[in-house]
């Protein structure tokens, strides 16, 4: 078909477009220049297909079809990306599936081309397998003939992963057609009969995920130039991923680059919560079978210095959701490297409580006493310290007569005269504002005001962190109030250690309140000595117990007084003078002048026992 007719049925178009009142801009066609000056005439509001190319290749080529619908952008005008260079068509939903067109073509370089990418999105909730039919008219009609194939015959089969045509008389610009990299997803279906070209995939899909095809069209002024293009696109160069983000290269079915390790992740979620984790994990494989090294750059900084291997941890610490980060993972062998960006979505978080009131105060409330909540909210996105996401805290529901302060705490007294006894509800809701419309954190509890009161802690009076020279001291504690007013008891627990769990208590006892303002209980078993103590009280009302009290004391047996100084008896040793020494003259007694003069004593002393007990019978 010469050009001059492609025109003219062009103009009939428009025009019936106009008459019509068609949707979409006027401009259908986004015309782009590649580097070597081809044409590429794009049809963005219809089909996405090559409307045109230089002296009239590729007419009305590349349609798309999937599960045997033509994709079609509903007459919407596309949107103008990578600087001018691609446009990204209208999303059309074929069945459960979202497919979404762009075209791209390089305006630097050696090398002409457009590359097609086109995204699959299932957003169904089960897995799906889709077919993908590439198809369309060369406009070098029945005189096409292939120039080349990446087997290096001339015939196109399912053993081709690209090939070159051209028109036997060169009339037509020489095209070239690059599929695949033959590794990954290869084509189910490789035709071309007459001008007619048509290549098939089938493509996996998981539920809610996205996948995409990379092909591309080449033009060159002569079939070497075309053949140099293709077998250069064939490498995966760097330059023909351009514009494309890490979480697009992930997507793409049919293509890896050169003979460099080839890279696929692993992980099928690519989602965290700021402040939270996420493992990643990717493999590798090397098509030559070299030993290859993998490296993680996972905190935006540039260095491949954050771990090694195919497993890593990234932290969404410092990250403020809903945002994107871009974690970057390196595998080389002994001659070359490839890096894949791994795109991480950081969903936002909603604000934590981390105070509980079914915890401190408690959800039991009494009538004419205080209840006193201390809130404490914060956010994830502020886990590293720094200020991020203001919380701002509403309380749409709460007891009548309650207060929130500003400093983030409740206050309320039920009233004393027993109308407020009963079920009553607290809702605290946290919103950081990242969040949709609905989003916020909320913490609601039922708070019940009781009856009875139970008494207050009782105050503790002796002893309070001090020594007692007894084994069994007594503890003084003034009495506790009763809201109430009823008879309370005491329960007094001595322990080793001052968690008072069962087996470090050593004695308890309970005893009724004291009349005069005090109540004292005497420990029932000795303590030892050079041990400390800690004790604690609580008062009961008969009905339930009040808070306790605590303290501690040490005993030390050497601040008892003696109660026997003239004899050994007791626990403590006596304090006995010392005997006279030869030469005393001091402890008013007869001074001995030599060991042998001690016998006259004896003698004098046993007569007076004798004496004694003569008298005595």
């Amino acid at each position: 078909m010469p050009r001059t007719n492609h025109h003219a049925a062009w103009i009939a178009v428009l025009a019936a477009a106009v008459l019509l009142g068609a949707p979409g801009r006027a401009d259908a066609l986004v015309t782009l220049y590649g580097p070597t000056g081809m044409d590429w005439d794009i049809y963005e509001n219809t089909y996405g297909y090559i409307y045109d190319g230089e002296n009239d290749a590729y007419d009305y080529c590349y349609y798309l079809e999937v599960g045997g619908t033509r994709y079609y952008a509903s007459g919407s005008a596309g949107t103008t990306i990578w600087s001018g260079r691609g446009v990204q068509m209208a999303p059309h939903l074929i069945g459960q599936v979202r497919v979404v067109r762009t075209a791209y073509v390089p305006d630097t370089g050696t090398h002409d081309y457009l590359r097609y990418y086109d995204t699959f999105e299932n957003t169904s909730s089960s897995p799906a397998t889709v077919s993908v039919r590439y198809y369309g008219d060369l406009g070098s009609d029945t005189s096409t003939i292939i120039t080349a194939t990446s087997s290096g015959d001339t015939t196109v089969d399912l053993t081709d992963t690209w090939y070159c045509t051209h028109d036997s008389s060169s009339v037509t610009t020489p095209c070239g057609h690059v599929w695949t990299d033959g590794i990954i997803t290869s084509p189910t279906a490789m035709t071309m009969m007459s001008d007619d070209i048509s290549t098939s995939f089938s493509v996996d899909i998981p539920a809610g995920k996205t996948r995409a095809l990379m092909i591309f069209a080449v033009q060159g002024a002569t079939r070497t130039d075309v053949q140099t293009t293709v077998e250069w696109l064939a490498t995966m160069p760097s330059a023909a991923l351009t514009g494309l983000t890490g979480t697009d290269e992930q997507q793409i079915v049919n293509w890896h680059t050169s003979g460099a390790p080839i890279i696929t992740v692993v992980t099928e979620t690519l989602e965290v919560e700021e402040g939270g984790d996420l493992s990643l994990e990717v493999a590798v494989t090397d098509i030559e079978g070299d030993p290859f090294d993998v490296y993680w750059e996972l905190n935006e900084d540039g260095h491949f210095d954050d771990g090694t291997g195919t497993t890593a941890t990234f932290s969404a610490i410092g990250f403020d959701g809903p945002t994107t980060a871009t974690v970057s993972v390196r595998a080389q062998d002994s001659s070359e490297e490839r890096i894949l960006d791994i795109d991480i979505t950081v969903l936002n978080a909603l604000p934590v409580f981390n105070s509980d009131p079914a915890v401190d105060p408690g959800l039991d409330a009494y009538r004419g006493r205080e209840w006193i909540y201390y809130l404490d909210v914060t956010d994830p996105a502020n886990a590293d310290g720094t200020f991020r996401d203001p919380v701002i805290v509403s309380v749409p529901v709460k007891p009548e007569g309650m207060i929130y302060f500003g400093d983030m705490h409740f206050e309320w007294t039920p009233r004393a005269d027993g109308s407020d006894v009963g079920l009553h509800t607290l809702r605290i809701e946290a919103d950081d504002r990242d969040g949709d419309e609905g989003e916020i954190a909320v913490q609601e509890v039922t708070i019940e005001v009781l009856e009875n009161a139970p008494p207050d802690a009782p105050t503790i009076v002796s002893p309070d962190g001090t020594t007692v020279g007894t084994s069994r001291p007594a503890l003084i504690v003034d009495n506790a109030s009763d809201f109430d007013g009823d008879d309370l008891s005491y329960t007094f627990e001595v322990a080793t250690v001052g968690d008072f769990l069962p087996t470090s208590v050593v004695v308890r006892g309970q005893v009724f309140e004291g009349t005069d303002g005090q109540t004292e209980w005497i420990v029932t078993v000795d303590l030892m000595d050079a041990t400390r103590y800690y004790w604690r009280v609580w008062a009961n009302d008969g009905r339930a117990d009040g808070p306790p009290a605590s303290s501690s004391f040490d005993v030390d047996y050497s601040l008892m007084p003696d109660t026997d100084p003239d004899t050994s008896t007791d626990t403590i040793t006596d304090t006995i003078p010392p005997f006279p020494t030869p030469g005393d003259t001091d402890c008013g007694c007869r001074t001995l002048s030599s060991p042998g003069s001690s016998l006259p004593w004896v003698l004098l002393s046993l007569a007076a026992l004798a004496l004694i007990r003569k008298r005595r019978g």
